[in-house]
């Protein structure tokens, strides 16, 4: 490029001075003689081009660089703040990891200490519980003790009645001590019921029933094989609020129709019905198919004392209803609630 240029100012100083275009001078046939030939010169321009290209392309490849250290930069700036802020939140998390460590520390004492507090009352209602279970079982003992004790007292008021009744001579007087005599006995009944019982506060109906046809199995209307009694009883536990007043109603019932449903020798059935109606109302039907009542009887004003103990054993204790039905037969209805389940 220099050597071009040189040869180029050599001519136009030549020019410049005056010399004939025609008539060459020495500079200038030295320089025709030292001037290089074409071939080379096309190489030296092809030099000229590649050198040219090549620092076209570095001038490029440094701009590409510089733009991709930029964002280099640039990233490595977002990465720096990225790192800060991943810092900045595992420093939160470390704090926040150490007091929930502590709060959970806190938290353990005071469910240790809750605990501790636990524990002793949990022993403490354990040893009331053993004493209540002792109590209980203790009152248990002592029920059936009374129970017991109250059933051979009826049974010897019982027999008294029973000695007295054989030395009394007038058969009225000796009717109403049998009847008085049977109803002791029901009662006895009773208690021996509940001094056998598991559950000293409950009567099983259906086996108490079982009892008092085995003891009317022994009177004489039994014995001569013409009345016969049977029973559909549902299973149920009364308690002895209800079970005494049902067991002398049943008492009364069964011997009022035993005395006076079958006359002359009459056979006939007596039948015994208790179920529930619900879960707190019971239904007690006794039911005989003999003569029936007389037309112009009512059994709330009769001067029978086995009829008036009925009515108010219903009314006054059981705080029930009761209900006749005469012909064919008789037929007692007792329907009462218990109290227990109100």
């Amino acid at each position: 490029m220099e050597a071009f240029t040189a040869r180029t100012g050599s001519r136009e100083q030549s020019r410049a001075v005056g010399w004939s275009a025609g008539i060459p001078t020495q500079e200038a046939v030295m320089s025709d003689t030292c001037s290089p030939p074409p071939q080379q010169e096309r190489e030296t321009a092809l030099m000229i081009q590649q050198t040219l290209k090549y620092a076209e392309d570095l001038a490029r490849i440094y701009q590409e660089e510089k733009q991709r250290r930029k964002a280099l930069e640039l990233a490595n700036q977002e990465l720096k703040r990225e790192v800060s802020a991943r810092k900045a939140v595992e420093e939160e998390l470390i704090k926040a990891h150490g007091a929930l460590e502590e709060r959970v520390k806190e938290r353990t004492r005071e469910l240790s200490q809750t605990n501790e507090r636990l524990q002793v009352e949990i022993e403490g209602r354990m040893r009331v519980e053993e004493h209540l279970t002792a109590s209980l079982k203790e009152k248990d003992v002592l029920l059936s003790e009374i129970h017991h004790r109250v059933k051979n007292n009826l049974q010897i008021i019982s027999s008294l009645l029973a000695l007295q009744a054989t030395r009394v001579q007038d058969e009225k007087v000796r009717d109403a001590l049998s009847d008085c005599q049977n109803r002791v006995r029901s009662i006895a009944l009773i208690h021996e019921r509940l001094y056998r019982s598991r559950d000293v506060g409950k009567v099983d109906f259906a086996e108490y029933l079982q009892d008092v046809l085995r003891a009317f199995r022994e009177t004489d209307w039994e014995k001569t094989g013409a009345i016969t009694i049977t029973t559909d009883v549902e299973e149920i536990y009364l308690g002895i609020s209800l079970a005494i007043p049902c067991s002398l109603i049943i008492n009364e019932l069964v011997t009022n129709c035993l005395k006076h449903a079958f006359p002359d020798g009459r056979h006939g059935t007596v039948r015994i019905e208790f179920r529930r109606e619900d879960d707190e109302r019971y239904v007690l039907t006794v039911h005989d198919d003999g003569v029936g009542l007389p037309p112009d009887l009512d059994y709330r004003s009769t001067s029978s004392l086995g009829l008036q103990l009925v009515v108010n054993l219903t009314e006054l204790q059981l705080h029930g209803s009761l209900q006749v039905h005469s012909g064919p037969g008789t037929t007692f209805v007792v329907r009462f609630r218990d109290a227990e389940r109100r």
